[in-house]
């Protein structure tokens, strides 16, 4: 076979693979049948190790911003400023691994759980005997939470977002005693 073919055959098939339009192992055979060994196939252990510190990454971030909030006495604008930082970092992130294709999820996970976080603590320091703009706020989230969900094709970020909506608008109709 012509090398210009071969070669213009191995971009298509990396491509395919790039985009997951056929299986890895698929593409990995093909790429070792038209290259003939040459094309060297990606190990898959090292993207779970990555994903591996992805994860532990994202979930010590969020432990420790749950340990400064609740069992330090930072200021409440360090625990907020902090929170802030912390919910930009896992959403640069999150929108740099999304450009990549590769798990975005984990720290948008840890994103919202976040900026749930502090919008419950900025609430109450803002407004402290005042539920209802805490109710607002959250519902807002949740509406947030439910446009990302379609945004993205996440369905457990609109499951969540209904839910949260749900569980808001019990409490406050609880609040002013309409049922």
């Amino acid at each position: 076979m012509d090398q210009q073919r071969k070669k213009i055959i191995i971009q298509e098939i990396s491509y395919w693979k790039k985009n997951r339009m056929l299986p890895d192992t698929y593409c990995d055979f093909l790429l070792a049948l038209y290259s003939e060994g040459a094309e060297s196939v990606q190990p898959k252990a090292r993207k779970s190790y990555i994903k591996l510190w992805l994860c532990i990454i994202v979930s010590l971030l969020v432990a420790v911003n749950l340990f400064l909030n609740y069992f330090t006495e930072f200021s409440v604008g360090l625990q907020i400023s902090l929170l802030t930082f912390s919910v930009l970092l896992l959403a640069a992130i999150a929108y740099f691994l999304f450009n990549k294709k590769t798990l975005f999820q984990v720290p948008l996970i840890g994103c919202a759980f976040l900026l749930l976080l502090e919008t419950v603590t900025a609430a109450e320091q803002l407004s402290s005997h005042k539920h209802v703009i805490l109710y607002i706020l959250l519902l807002l989230q949740c509406l947030i939470w439910v446009f990302a969900g379609r945004k993205l094709k996440l369905p457990y970020f609109i499951i969540a977002g209904i839910l949260g909506a749900c569980v808001v608008l019990f409490f406050i109709s609880k609040l002013y005693s309409i049922f």
